[in-house]
C-alpha cells in the first residue's frame, strides 16, 4: 500500500528513551501509544494522525488505519491524499464497494482526479461494463470543464479528455478514440501526448508507416526526457 510518508510533517523527536531490550515492532508500539496518548486530548491532530498511521502500516495493521485515514479525510477533505489512500486501504482489505465509495468522493472535490478515475474506470472495465467506463469519464470532463469556469484550471481537462481516448483505445473503438485525440489537440496543439495516441491507433490498424511518422512527430514536440520512452514506443511490436 502506498505510504503517505511524503506528506508528512518532520520525523517527530524521541519522546521517550527506548530500552535496548525491545523488538523493533516493540519500540514501534510504544510510539504508537505516544501518538494515541496526543489524539485522547487532540483527536484531530493532523501530525499524530499521519504518525500513526505510517506506524501500524510498518507493523502490518492495515485495519488499524482507518479510524484515522477517516479522521483526516473528513477534517481535511481538500486534502484528497487521505481520501485516495483509504479507498486504497480498503482495496487492499479487499472492501472493494467502500474502495469504490471513497474514489466516487474524491471526484466530488476533484472531478479530474487521474487516480480516482483511473481505479473507477479500471473496476468498471473488470465487470465488462465498457459503456459505464465511457460514461464515468464524459461525465468527469463535464465537470472538470464547470469546475474551470468557477475557479479557472482547477481542473486538468485535457488529461480526462486523454485518458478518454486511451480507454477508447483500449476498447478497440478507434474512431472515437481518434476523434478524442483530435479534441486534446485543440486544447493544446503543443501537447504531444494526443499525437502519441494517434500513433498507437495507426499501428493496432497495420497502418506501420504512417504510425512511425507519427511517432516520429511525437518525439519531436515531446520534452527530451520523453524522447527514449516514445522511441521504445515506436518499435514494432513482436
Amino acid at each position: 500500500m502506498p505510504l503517505i510518508s511524503s506528506i508528512l510533517s518532520p520525523p517527530a523527536p524521541k519522546t521517550v528513551p527506548q530500552e535496548n531490550s525491545l523488538s523493533p515492532e516493540e519500540r514501534i508500539k510504544v510510539e504508537i501509544a505516544s501518538y494515541e496518548k496526543v489524539l485522547a486530548k487532540e483527536p484531530t491532530n493532523q501530525f499524530a494522525l499521519e504518525n500513526i498511521i505510517q506506524l501500524k502500516t510498518e507493523i502490518g495493521d492495515i485495519q488499524g488505519t482507518i479510524p484515522h485515514l477517516q479522521t483526516l479525510a473528513n477534517t481535511y477533505p481538500e486534502q484528497t491524499v487521505y481520501r485516495l489512500t483509504l479507498a486504497r486501504t480498503y482495496q487492499q482489505l479487499q472492501e472493494t464497494e467502500k474502495a469504490i465509495t471513497e474514489y466516487r468522493n474524491v471526484l466530488a472535490i476533484e472531478p479530474g482526479n487521474l487516480k480516482a478515475l483511473q481505479q473507477l474506470v479500471d473496476n468498471e472495465l473488470s465487470l465488462n461494463r465498457p459503456e459505464a467506463a465511457i460514461d464515468l469519464l464524459k461525465e468527469a470532463i463535464v465537470k472538470s470543464e464547470e469546475a474551470n469556469k468557477i475557479k479557472p484550471n482547477s481542473a486538468d481537462v485535457a488529461s480526462v479528455k486523454l485518458f478518454l481516448g486511451d480507454t477508447y483505445l483500449q476498447l478497440k473503438r478507434f474512431k472515437e478514440a481518434e476523434e478524442t485525440y483530435r479534441a486534446v489537440q485543440e486544447i493544446d496543439p503543443k501537447d504531444f501526448r494526443p499525437v502519441l495516441g494517434q500513433a498507437f491507433i495507426k499501428r493496432e490498424l497495420q497502418q506501420a508507416e504512417e504510425a512511425q511518422k507519427l511517432f516520429a512527430k511525437a518525439k519531436e514536440m515531446a520534452p527530451e526526457q520523453f524522447h527514449s520512452r516514445i522511441d521504445e514506443l515506436a518499435k514494432p511490436e513482436k
